[in-house]
């Protein structure tokens, strides 16, 4: 299996680094694998043990562990409290997601939610990613297609933004001046919808 392992890895070098910008962290993977199944008399054998009596987990068949910055965490807000990474991306920031509908019937609801957007945005150590979508598509019971305009969390004021490095529409990429006055170009961005 050795043999023949290092043949399917000697093929599939000049693939890997023409494709993947992170072609060494994949070439060692393969390399690894063709470490395990050099344990095994033929190539066959090894896929046919492995298949048959797959590892307990995927850390069973790993190299050494990388550090938690090689990879992509997704969690929720309240997960990631007392936790921070360089860059954080904060999706779907409207009125009804945060705050959430369902907090404000409740007494403190508001403060509640104030304070997970306060967790949210700190966990960025160098770059912060802010995103709303600028309309929400209802498909209610199968019957309909109605979309509706977003409005952007109550938490974020669009005078926050004026010290934002960069804001733009996805649209319309546009970079903003980092100083200055910021404007909202509500009819332009309304008209933009229905252009093209």
């Amino acid at each position: 299996a050795a043999a023949q392992a290092a043949a399917i890895l000697a093929a599939l070098d000049p693939l890997v680094r023409a494709r993947y910008p992170d072609a060494a962290a994949r070439l060692a993977d393969l390399q690894r694998l063709a470490d395990t199944a050099a344990a095994w008399p033929s190539l066959e054998e090894a896929i046919a043990e492995l298949t048959l009596d797959p590892p307990a987990s995927g850390s069973d068949l790993a190299g050494p562990p990388r550090l938690d910055e090689d990879f992509l965490v997704i969690s929720t807000i309240h997960a990631a409290k007392g936790l921070e990474w360089p860059v954080v991306h904060l999706p779907h920031l409207v009125d009804g997601a945060l705050p959430s509908d369902m907090a404000l019937g409740d007494p403190g609801g508001l403060a509640e939610e104030h304070r997970l957007f306060y967790v949210a945005v700190t966990r960025a150590r160098d770059r912060l990613y802010l995103y709303m979508p600028l309309r929400l598509h209802h498909h209610r019971y199968g019957r309909d297609d109605r979309h509706s305009l977003c409005q952007l969390t109550r938490f974020l004021p669009v005078e926050a933004l004026a010290v934002c490095d960069e804001a733009r529409s996805a649209a319309a990429p546009v970079a903003l001046p980092a100083a200055g006055p910021l404007t909202v170009r509500v009819d332009a961005a309304l008209g933009a919808l229905w252009d093209g």
